[in-house]
């Protein structure tokens, strides 16, 4: 559960979350891209509420990397 939360990201920047183990990075990263939606408040992006976007658009507007991230699977030779 997140609660007053408030962050502003300068619009073309590169941002990391850190934290402990279980302090709701993933989470909080996932409501941008609407993989999960908020259920009181904003998430916006460029001032806009991420639910006023088309939900292709949007997820092809930003980007993100979690922490467990494969780029590729076996081996390279």
């Amino acid at each position: 559960v997140l609660n007053d939360i408030n962050l502003v990201f300068p619009t073309g920047s590169t941002v990391g979350i850190l934290g402990a183990t279980g302090s709701a990075k993933s989470s909080l990263v996932q409501l941008i891209p609407r993989l999960y939606d908020v259920t009181g408040g904003a998430v916006k992006v460029g001032g806009v509420d991420v639910r006023d976007y088309d939900l292709d658009a949007l997820r092809g507007a930003v980007a993100m990397v979690l922490q467990k991230n494969e780029l590729f699977s076996g081996t390279i030779a």
